[in-house]
């Protein structure tokens, strides 16, 4: 799903079914509901691509100093965390944020 917001903010929500759902409403009733849950918690990018982020800000060039807000933090996100420390030797400083801007 996608949605856009009324000064331009994207947000996106990957969402896999199973064979739980029996109506078709129930699918989209649950994917709307990821959705919901997806932008108020308020990341710069969905759960799903937090990892590729971190990664992406690992490698940038130079002496970079990146900065993003990330929604609540994945398993996935914290074991890209756990590689980037063992290959590259990088840490990440992660602080709760102290604004409720979106």
């Amino acid at each position: 799903l996608q949605a856009e917001t009324t000064t331009g903010v994207t947000y996106t929500k990957d969402f896999m079914f199973g064979k739980s759902f029996k109506l078709p409403e129930d699918l989209g009733e649950r994917a709307a509901f990821s959705m919901l849950d997806e932008i108020f918690t308020g990341g710069v990018v969905d759960s799903n691509n937090q990892s590729t982020l971190l990664l992406m800000a690992a490698l940038s060039a130079g002496d970079n100093v990146s900065s993003v807000k990330l929604a609540r933090i994945t398993q996935q996100s914290i074991n890209m965390l756990k590689h980037l420390k063992a290959f590259f030797n990088l840490q990440f400083q992660i602080k709760e944020c102290e604004d409720d801007v979106y």
